[in-house]
């Protein structure tokens, strides 16, 4: 019993501190007024066509492989979901 407790009492603080472990882009403090910065391409994001991939790691086999229904539902949701909306030429009126 006080193995599991000597190992809560030190993950606990290990968790919380990654939440912590990140870099800012820019802080209002750092960046001129009207002055916006472009978000760095990394994996998962296109800055050219400003595009974001999500994906998921499922088992199709063995004792996990019911997963798999989590992702045919979400290829379902969204092959179902309207396309996205480009917002310069939204026509509709917001009053």
């Amino acid at each position: 019993m006080h193995a599991r407790r000597r190992a809560a009492a030190l993950l606990v603080p290990l968790l919380l501190l990654t939440g912590c472990a990140g870099t800012s882009i820019a802080t209002t403090s750092d960046a001129p007024a009207g002055d916006t910065q472009e978000i760095p391409a990394v994996p998962g994001y296109d800055p050219a066509t400003k595009t974001i991939r999500v994906g998921s790691l499922v088992p199709v086999s063995g004792v996990f492989a019911a997963a798999i229904t989590q992702v045919q539902g979400g290829e379902a949701y969204f092959a179902r979901a309207p396309p996205p909306v480009d917002p310069s030429r939204d026509t509709t009126s917001r009053s």
